[in-house]
């Protein structure tokens, strides 16, 4: 994870240093959602949007975890990291 998924997950962990996530392509209780708005095909990879209007891009490794750049990736930090 590159360009502003650092920053996400910091402000995720409010100030912890680590964060628990639930992660799904499919949106479940209590959810937010990273929306992908531009697949980067060449070097794989997509651009999200985060619930806040931040941006980040997400590499290939997350085809590798979900199968594809799905459009939505639903997430909730865990209450123990």
């Amino acid at each position: 994870m590159v360009a502003g998924a650092d920053k996400w997950i910091d402000k995720l962990s409010n100030g912890k240093g680590r964060v628990a996530l639930q992660l799904d392509t499919k949106p479940f209780d209590d959810c937010d959602t990273l929306k992908r708005f531009l697949k980067t095909p060449i070097i794989g990879g997509a651009w999200y949007n985060t619930k806040d209007g931040n941006t980040m891009w997400l590499c290939k490794v997350t085809e590798f975890v979900f199968g594809s750049m799905p459009k939505h990736i639903y997430y909730k930090p865990l209450a123990e990291a």
